[in-house]
């Protein structure tokens, strides 16, 4: 599993992330609860 999270601006936050499964739900949850943050999907998903 690997996890790359890199602040590229004030208010947003990168996040790649390659996980399958339960993995996959608990690191997108964990993201998306980054405080001072607001989530917005790529739109590739």
């Amino acid at each position: 599993m690997f996890i790359e999270i890199r602040p590229y601006e004030n208010k947003a936050l990168s996040v790649s992330f390659n996980a399958e499964g339960e993995k996959f739900s608990k690191i997108l949850q964990a993201v998306k609860k980054v405080p001072n943050r607001t989530w917005m999907p790529d739109k590739r998903f």
